[in-house]
């Protein structure tokens, strides 16, 4: 349909000349995204009175989800162990990279407090 101001395709996709961002959004499964377009909100309106899919129950809107605050510091501590090609890293809250290193606790990443824990535990500090 158009490229937006990044250069990437804008499209609508369908099948057998149905409209699949209106199926989705009509059975509840996705919502109208407001921000590009309003093709979709008079469907989605129907889908919400209807209580389809996500409508159904409380629910959080995606802009929201994206937004929220990634990794909430557990109990307090604050500190995030950072597991990288450059070692085991710790960063302070306020570190240039704090806001962008994320908590994956699946592989050994994790939250410290105080800072003498992860010193202890043989994380350094991160160098910015």
């Amino acid at each position: 349909m158009d490229t937006d101001r990044y250069g990437r395709t804008v499209a609508r996709c369908a099948v057998r000349g149905r409209d699949i961002g209106a199926i989705l959004v009509a059975a509840g499964l996705a919502t109208a995204y407001r921000d590009y377009s309003t093709d979709y909100v008079e469907t989605e309106a129907a889908a919400k009175a209807q209580r389809m899919g996500k409508w159904a129950g409380s629910t959080q809107e995606p802009a929201a989800y994206r937004h929220r605050e990634l990794d909430p510091a557990p109990g307090g501590c604050a500190i995030k162990g950072n597991i990288s090609g450059n070692g085991y890293i710790y960063h302070l809250p306020g570190s240039r990279s704090y806001p962008s290193t994320q908590i994956n606790a699946a592989c050994g990443e994790r939250w410290f407090c105080p800072e003498s824990e992860e010193q202890a535990a043989g994380w350094r500090a991160a160098r910015d």
